[in-house]
Protein backbone atom coordinates (compact mmCIF):
# COMPACT_ATOMS: atom_id res chain seq x y z
CA UNK A 1 0.00 0.00 0.00
CA UNK A 2 1.65 3.55 -1.00
CA UNK A 3 2.46 5.94 1.69
CA UNK A 4 -0.74 8.11 0.45
CA UNK A 5 -3.37 5.39 0.97
CA UNK A 6 -2.46 4.80 4.61
CA UNK A 7 -2.36 8.93 4.95
CA UNK A 8 -5.56 8.62 3.50
CA UNK A 9 -7.35 6.05 5.58
CA UNK A 10 -4.91 7.33 9.01
CA UNK A 11 -6.86 10.36 8.67
CA UNK A 12 -10.36 8.96 7.20
CA UNK A 13 -10.05 6.38 10.83
CA UNK A 14 -8.83 9.18 13.39
CA UNK A 15 -10.88 11.07 15.57
CA UNK A 16 -12.63 14.07 14.16
CA UNK A 17 -12.11 17.30 15.68
CA UNK A 18 -15.36 19.09 14.24
CA UNK A 19 -17.80 19.50 17.21
CA UNK A 20 -20.82 16.93 17.26
CA UNK A 21 -23.92 18.20 16.00
CA UNK A 22 -27.05 17.96 18.77
CA UNK A 23 -29.02 15.19 17.39
CA UNK A 24 -32.85 15.84 17.07
CA UNK A 25 -35.01 12.68 15.97
CA UNK A 26 -37.91 13.20 13.65
CA UNK A 27 -41.22 12.16 15.43
CA UNK A 28 -44.60 11.94 13.82
CA UNK A 29 -45.76 15.59 15.26
CA UNK A 30 -42.69 17.24 13.93
CA UNK A 31 -43.30 15.95 10.23
CA UNK A 32 -46.63 16.69 10.87
CA UNK A 33 -46.17 20.15 11.22
CA UNK A 34 -43.37 20.62 8.57
CA UNK A 35 -45.51 19.28 6.19
CA UNK A 36 -47.86 21.37 6.88
CA UNK A 37 -45.98 24.88 6.90
CA UNK A 38 -44.89 23.58 3.20
CA UNK A 39 -47.96 22.55 1.59
CA UNK A 40 -49.75 24.83 -0.90
CA UNK A 41 -52.07 26.83 1.59
CA UNK A 42 -51.49 24.50 3.95
CA UNK A 43 -53.72 22.19 3.44
CA UNK A 44 -53.22 18.93 4.13
CA UNK A 45 -55.54 15.85 4.65
CA UNK A 46 -53.89 13.46 7.16
CA UNK A 47 -55.13 9.88 7.71
CA UNK A 48 -53.03 8.16 10.45
CA UNK A 49 -49.26 7.96 9.62
CA UNK A 50 -50.52 9.04 5.78
CA UNK A 51 -50.40 12.74 4.52
CA UNK A 52 -51.89 13.73 1.39
CA UNK A 53 -51.02 17.91 -0.51
CA UNK A 54 -49.72 19.43 -2.84
CA UNK A 55 -46.39 21.54 -3.04
CA UNK A 56 -46.06 23.46 -6.11
CA UNK A 57 -49.23 22.38 -7.61
CA UNK A 58 -47.69 18.77 -7.56
CA UNK A 59 -49.53 16.11 -5.74
CA UNK A 60 -47.28 14.52 -3.03
CA UNK A 61 -47.78 11.80 0.01
CA UNK A 62 -46.31 11.40 2.68
CA UNK A 63 -46.24 7.69 4.41
CA UNK A 64 -44.07 7.13 7.73
CA UNK A 65 -43.75 4.27 10.14
CA UNK A 66 -41.98 5.22 13.53
CA UNK A 67 -42.41 1.75 14.11
CA UNK A 68 -39.78 0.33 11.46
CA UNK A 69 -38.11 4.10 11.63
CA UNK A 70 -38.60 4.88 8.06
CA UNK A 71 -40.45 7.49 5.74
CA UNK A 72 -40.85 7.85 2.24
CA UNK A 73 -42.02 11.14 0.18
CA UNK A 74 -43.61 10.57 -3.23
CA UNK A 75 -45.33 11.92 -5.86
CA UNK A 76 -47.52 9.96 -8.62
CA UNK A 77 -46.02 10.73 -12.05
CA UNK A 78 -47.77 8.73 -14.93
CA UNK A 79 -48.86 5.00 -15.58
CA UNK A 80 -45.85 3.05 -15.50
CA UNK A 81 -47.21 1.08 -18.36
CA UNK A 82 -46.69 4.90 -20.36
CA UNK A 83 -43.22 4.88 -20.04
CA UNK A 84 -40.73 4.65 -23.30
CA UNK A 85 -37.31 3.21 -23.53
CA UNK A 86 -36.07 6.58 -23.62
CA UNK A 87 -37.70 7.64 -20.74
CA UNK A 88 -36.00 4.61 -18.20
CA UNK A 89 -32.76 5.39 -19.68
CA UNK A 90 -33.38 8.97 -18.78
CA UNK A 91 -34.66 8.25 -15.61
CA UNK A 92 -31.75 5.89 -14.55
CA UNK A 93 -29.18 8.42 -16.04
CA UNK A 94 -31.32 10.94 -13.47
CA UNK A 95 -31.05 8.85 -11.05
CA UNK A 96 -27.00 9.08 -11.29
CA UNK A 97 -26.51 12.52 -12.28
CA UNK A 98 -29.36 15.05 -11.52
CA UNK A 99 -31.82 13.72 -9.16
CA UNK A 100 -29.84 14.27 -6.04
CA UNK A 101 -31.55 12.85 -3.10
CA UNK A 102 -35.24 11.84 -4.98
CA UNK A 103 -35.35 9.32 -7.11
CA UNK A 104 -37.93 8.27 -10.18
CA UNK A 105 -38.94 4.54 -9.16
CA UNK A 106 -41.72 2.22 -10.02
CA UNK A 107 -44.41 0.55 -7.27
CA UNK A 108 -47.90 -0.61 -7.93
CA UNK A 109 -47.65 0.14 -11.50
CA UNK A 110 -46.94 3.58 -10.91
CA UNK A 111 -44.14 6.11 -11.97
CA UNK A 112 -43.17 8.00 -9.01
CA UNK A 113 -40.54 10.91 -7.40
CA UNK A 114 -39.53 9.12 -4.71
CA UNK A 115 -37.14 10.14 -1.29
CA UNK A 116 -37.12 7.57 1.60
CA UNK A 117 -35.20 7.64 4.56
CA UNK A 118 -34.95 6.43 7.86
CA UNK A 119 -37.29 8.76 10.21
CA UNK A 120 -35.76 8.88 13.52
CA UNK A 121 -32.52 10.68 11.82
CA UNK A 122 -34.31 12.74 9.31
CA UNK A 123 -33.55 16.80 9.92
CA UNK A 124 -35.46 19.63 9.23
CA UNK A 125 -33.41 20.96 6.97
CA UNK A 126 -33.20 17.67 4.90
CA UNK A 127 -37.39 16.78 4.68
CA UNK A 128 -37.57 20.68 3.67
CA UNK A 129 -35.02 19.73 0.66
CA UNK A 130 -36.90 16.33 0.10
CA UNK A 131 -39.97 17.95 -0.24
CA UNK A 132 -38.79 20.39 -3.07
CA UNK A 133 -36.61 17.93 -4.96
CA UNK A 134 -39.80 15.17 -4.66
CA UNK A 135 -41.83 18.36 -6.40
CA UNK A 136 -39.09 18.81 -9.00
CA UNK A 137 -38.36 15.89 -10.18
CA UNK A 138 -42.38 15.01 -10.98
CA UNK A 139 -42.35 18.39 -12.35
CA UNK A 140 -39.20 17.62 -14.50
CA UNK A 141 -40.14 14.16 -15.75
CA UNK A 142 -39.58 14.02 -19.59
CA UNK A 143 -37.64 17.54 -19.75
CA UNK A 144 -34.29 17.96 -17.45
CA UNK A 145 -35.13 14.84 -15.12
CA UNK A 146 -33.38 16.97 -12.19
CA UNK A 147 -34.42 17.23 -8.79
CA UNK A 148 -32.85 20.82 -8.82
CA UNK A 149 -30.12 23.31 -9.80
CA UNK A 150 -27.15 20.73 -8.94
CA UNK A 151 -26.03 17.91 -11.23
CA UNK A 152 -23.30 15.23 -10.83
CA UNK A 153 -21.81 14.33 -13.45
CA UNK A 154 -22.62 14.84 -17.37
CA UNK A 155 -26.06 16.10 -18.31
CA UNK A 156 -28.69 14.12 -20.60
CA UNK A 157 -26.82 13.80 -24.09
CA UNK A 158 -30.20 13.78 -26.45
CA UNK A 159 -33.32 16.12 -25.09
CA UNK A 160 -36.32 13.53 -25.09
CA UNK A 161 -38.58 14.14 -28.28
CA UNK A 162 -41.79 16.16 -28.69
CA UNK A 163 -44.83 16.19 -30.48
CA UNK A 164 -45.66 18.94 -32.77
CA UNK A 165 -47.77 20.89 -29.72
CA UNK A 166 -44.71 20.89 -27.57
CA UNK A 167 -45.27 17.61 -25.96
CA UNK A 168 -42.78 14.97 -24.56
CA UNK A 169 -43.44 11.95 -26.46
CA UNK A 170 -43.94 8.54 -24.09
Amino acid sequence: MSAWMVLVLAVAAGPSSAPKAKSMSMDIHRLDQLLRSQADDGNVQRKGNVWQFTLHNIPMICVADPGHDRMRLISPILPARDLSAEHKMAMLEANFHSALDARYAIGDGTLFSAFIHPLGSLSDKLLLSALQQVAALAHNFGGSYSSGALSFGAPRRTPPKKDPDGRTKL
